[in-house]
């Protein structure tokens, strides 16, 4: 009865682990190659049919085989993973590993580099690879995605697009979010991570700041924000928020980011300029990072996980978004009154580098902060994830 129904169980799951195998290195069940778009709807579909499954899996076996799975699904076997730390540098993992210590973070924060299509598709499958594993941990684990690209007035929109109220559509997402006006990359870059959050039933967070309110910021300074900007951006604190952040090493990184703009070709360039678009940065990050932290709080009771895409610079030397949402996080708990057994041996934001390139590894040098003080030499990230079609490896 029982055995035999187990043993059934993962005889199929065995069986379709071996398509999944073939299909996601880039094969069909024929031999031929496929496309990258044809590898993710598979992985939509697979882990779809499998998350229910999941849950009852024996105890005692699932562990590892789990984890396998979970890098299987999310084509992430050939992948190279690689943990940070300012004291001993690199250390390699395995790909189960990496996926193994997402499971007890809060907010899982991937920077991305937008225009790279590999990029994407690692995103998508670090998502489907964790969604799998909590999954088979058992309960009922939220984890959800949040999303740079979209503004946070379309929240009701990809609550739609997720629950099917509207088509499965990227036209249609776009015009309805904007998204052209908005945001400079196209929609079809992040196809593969909307098509999984809509075939899981993953919430899809919008974290987009403000637009009018950062560009006012960018021209005029943080004194244009009146308090109707602030609660709009989910900072009712204000510019005090920001005290804490003069930070010369995320300095440093603005830099080029401010001699490419507009701005700096508008107005040559000045001290004052480079001041409002140093603030603005810093306000696009803290209220990315205040809506994940509000996210987590409002499902504490879920086991509760969100993988955030965002842009590489706002997740690298531990001055962007990640830990200003750990410090939100940190602050919350200790101010609750209830301590949940859901969140006390766990991290609350883990930033993963997608693909690093060159120049990310040199504005992670510090600099002097003053003529007294040297900025404490902050890792990179917390890993950095080389995908198997990168040339780039270390």
């Amino acid at each position: 009865g029982y055995i035999k129904k187990i043993y059934l169980m993962w005889t199929k799951i065995l069986i379709g682990l071996v398509l999944v195998a073939r299909k996601l290195n880039g094969l069909d069940v024929s031999g031929k190659k496929q496309t990258m778009s044809n590898r993710r709807q598979l992985l939509t579909g697979m882990a779809a049919s499998l998350m229910t499954p999941l849950l009852a899996l024996p105890e005692e076996a699932e562990a590892q085989t789990v984890l396998d799975m979970a890098v299987q699904l999310g084509a992430l076997g050939s992948t190279r993973p690689y943990a940070l730390d300012s004291r001993t540098g690199l250390s390699a993992l395995a790909a189960k590993d990496a996926v193994k210590s997402l499971l007890n973070v809060q907010t899982i924060w991937l920077g991305e580099h937008r225009t790279d299509a590999v990029d994407h598709e690692m995103e998508a499958g670090i998502v489907a690879a964790v969604a799998v594993a909590k999954a088979a941990n058992g309960g009922q684990p939220c984890v959800g995605v949040g999303l740079e690209a979209v503004r946070t007035e379309y929240q009701s929109v990809l609550d739609d697009f997720v629950s099917g109220k509207m088509p499965a559509n990227l036209q249609t997402l776009a015009k309805a979010t904007k998204w052209a006006e908005h945001w400079p990359y196209p929609i079809e870059s992040y196809d593969s991570v909307l098509a999984l959050c809509r075939e899981l039933e993953l919430p899809i967070l919008a974290l987009g700041a403000s637009s009018p309110d950062i560009d006012k910021i960018e021209h005029q300074g943080l004194a244009a924000l009146d308090k109707d900007a602030w609660n709009r951006l989910d900072l009712p604190e204000g510019a005090t928020i920001l005290a804490n952040y003069n930070n010369a090493q995320f300095i440093n990184k603005e830099v080029p980011s401010f001699e490419s703009s507009s701005l700096f070709q508008n107005t040559a360039g000045t001290l004052s300029t480079f001041a409002n678009h140093y603030c603005g940065r810093l306000v696009w990050d803290e209220s990315m990072a205040a809506r994940a932290a509000a996210w987590i709080e409002a499902h504490q009771d879920e086991d509760p996980t969100l993988l955030v895409l965002t842009g590489a610079e706002h997740v690298t030397n531990g001055c962007g978004a990640p830990d200003r949402c750990a410090r939100r996080l940190i602050e919350l708990e200790r101010r609750s009154e209830r301590r949940s057994d859901n969140v006390e041996n766990k991290s609350a934001a883990c930033s993963i580098l997608i693909n690093p390139r060159v120049d990310d590894f040199m504005l992670a040098t510090p600099i002097e902060a003053s003529t007294s003080s040297r900025v404490p030499n902050k890792p990179l990230a917390d890993l950095v994830w080389f995908s198997p079609w990168s040339e780039q490896f270390l």
